[in-house]
């Protein structure tokens, strides 16, 4: 079998995959937001939710205890000896009285609980949307402030000759922010529906008193929903709390949860059988080199989509940091086309461009006035510069590169 009909095979076969890939993802993506999605989150839900009750119900009683017993020996006045001994008696007798509190998950009455933890997850969405609508006008309305303050603490830093990052983002201080009146009703009703689940794991767990409960009360609330939820976010919290043995069917959750990575793996496959069946093509039209760059650069966004970072931003600083590398690159064509190989000297042609900018900064010149005074500086400054760098490589005919680089190092 030659080498190029291996490789249409290959190729073959990777485009089947790819699509059967791709036909899952499509068909298990929109049951996140239907009944079956539902479904499956409101089994992990409950029987996340009664794992961490169970659990809670006896540390609460615990710290209940222990409390109690501290209050008691300090208004007794007895030493820290006692104290200890009192408080580690208490959490003995408190752990012997509610240990084997956990409940039969086949067999156990959840009617009462599901409407009420659906009641719940619902204000506590809402609490949640309004907090970040609240939170982004709040930022909007300071981001200036923020942003004149890290302008100000940069020219500090320079003006003090330490590093400073170009990469550092601008962020918001969000100590003065005070919930608004929308988030303090969404909250109150959030409680009262919080009030009814309680009832509900009370008929559950019937050691559960008010006491415990509110001890569990962040627990609760952070395992029913969180800022940001959606369904993936949900269904890894809780599977992560090893809640998977309450999915009737964990073949078609996995394909509901995995449904977007599905279609990108089927994406990936794709490019790559066209890659293995163009191959003579592309090595004769782009070379090797090219190929490899693109094929990683391509994984790379792949990889940013299937570990859910942002694709945005790395194509973004893709973008600015080949601009920023293409300038470089041509400004080496001038000294290749001249004769005198690479241009070393780059660095005197920045540092007068960073000389423009940091008379644009002292001299306080905004927008593009100051844009178009930094240029004007930094290429006075270069053409002068360039011309004395220009009469040294003429006394260098022939060793431009031996000398040329400890000049751009020194600069």
């Amino acid at each position: 079998m030659t080498k190029s009909k291996t490789q249409r095979i290959i190729a073959i076969l990777l485009a089947v995959a790819a699509v059967a890939l791709i036909a899952l993802g499509f068909i298990y993506m929109p049951q996140r937001n239907a009944q079956s999605g539902r479904d499956a989150l409101d089994a992990l839900r409950i029987r996340t939710l009664l794992n961490a009750t169970g659990e809670g119900v006896v540390e609460s009683y615990v710290a209940i205890a222990k409390e109690e017993a501290s209050t008691k020996a300090r208004e007794e006045g007895l030493g820290m000896s006692a104290l200890r001994e009192a408080v580690a008696k208490a959490e003995e007798e408190a752990r012997a009285q509610h240990t084997g509190t956990s409940v039969d998950y086949d067999t156990v009455n959840t009617d009462a609980l599901v409407p009420a933890l659906e009641t719940y997850t619902a204000t506590l969405s809402a609490y949640y949307r309004a907090a970040d609508a609240a939170q982004q006008a709040y930022i909007e309305e300071h981001m200036p402030e923020a942003e004149a303050a890290a302008e100000a603490e940069r020219e500090a830093k320079l003006a003090a000759g330490q590093e400073v990052s170009e990469d550092e983002e601008v962020t918001v201080d969000m100590s003065g922010f005070v919930a608004t009146d929308e988030m303090n009703a969404l909250m109150a009703e959030a409680d009262e529906a919080f009030l009814a689940v309680g009832e509900a794991l009370k008929d559950i767990y019937p050691v559960l008193d008010d006491a415990a409960l509110e001890t569990l009360h962040d627990t609760i609330q952070a395992i029913v929903y969180q800022s940001g939820d959606d369904f993936t976010t949900q269904y890894d919290r809780y599977m992560d709390a090893g809640s998977g043995e309450a999915l009737s069917n964990t073949t078609t959750a996995f394909f509901i949860r995995y449904a977007d990575d599905l279609i990108y793996c089927g994406v990936a496959l794709i490019l790559a059988a066209l890659a293995l069946l163009f191959s003579r093509t592309l090595v004769v039209k782009l070379g090797i080199p090219r190929i490899i760059i693109s094929l990683f650069f391509i994984l790379l966004c792949l990889l940013a989509l299937l570990y859910d970072l942002s694709l945005s931003t790395l194509l973004s600083n893709s973008v600015v940091r080949m601009g920023m590398n293409a300038i470089m690159v041509l400004a080496m064509v001038p000294g290749i086309q001249c004769g005198i190989s690479l241009n070393l000297g780059l660095p005197i042609g920045l540092v007068a461009g960073l000389i423009g900018g940091l008379m644009t900064i002292e001299f306080g010149i905004p927008g593009w006035g100051g844009f178009l005074f930094a240029i004007a500086v930094g290429a006075a400054i270069a053409a002068v510069a360039g011309w004395l760098y220009g009469l040294l490589l003429n006394r260098l005919k022939g060793e431009e590169m031996s000398v040329t680089t400890y000049v751009g190092f020194s600069i």
